[in-house]
């Protein structure tokens, strides 16, 4: 597929398993998915089909920001610190950033994640509360935006990712994205 004048190849398949021949992608994009996965294994496939100086990136939720609710069937989700050592540890060198802040103090974040869980408890103690928790959470969010018909039609964000260190949690950033480059010693 031609995108912005360069061929772009997309493969689909088994993560774990990937059917394609050493070394042979300068990048492997993984877009909220590690945590449906056992990351080992797909590190092992990502390393063996990277090329030499390859590259990947991952876009993942940050399970460290107040009020954090994980998605069904994930495996795991994992913190910065976490996944900064499991990558270096793989072979990689990394760069962490945060992208989608949550605004205001830190304190106030993590008094309305507080009643956010005691609300929902409240409401999931009743015999219909999933229904009206997800109509009290579907009101709280305001008017949806419909997805566009194409990437090219997608609004840009005006908000560049922050770099975070890769040694600590971090509570504020909802995403993290993370630049993960092949040692050539490894």
């Amino acid at each position: 597929k031609e995108i912005y004048g360069s061929t772009i190849n997309f493969k689909y398949g088994d993560a774990h398993n990937i059917n394609s021949q050493d070394h042979s992608f300068d990048l492997v994009v993984a877009l909220a998915m590690i945590y449906y996965l056992e990351i080992d294994k797909f590190l092992v496939e990502v390393n063996r089909i990277l090329s030499e100086d390859g590259t990947l990136f991952l876009c993942m939720s940050n399970k460290d920001v107040p009020g954090f609710v994980p998605g069904p069937h994930t495996t795991q989700y994992l913190s910065i610190p976490q996944i900064y050592d499991i990558l270096k540890n793989a072979g990689f060198e990394c760069t962490i950033l945060g992208g989608f802040p949550r605004k205001g103090a830190m304190w106030y974040i993590r008094l309305q994640a507080l009643m956010k869980g005691i609300l929902k408890s409240f409401f999931l103690s009743f015999k219909r509360g999933k229904f009206w928790w997800s109509m009290v959470r579907s009101k709280s969010r305001g008017q949806l935006k419909p997805l566009p018909k194409s990437f090219l039609h997608m609004e840009a964000t005006t908000e560049k990712p922050i770099a975070l260190s890769p040694s600590k949690a971090n509570h504020r950033y909802r995403v993290i994205y993370v630049i993960a480059t092949k040692k050539n010693d490894h």
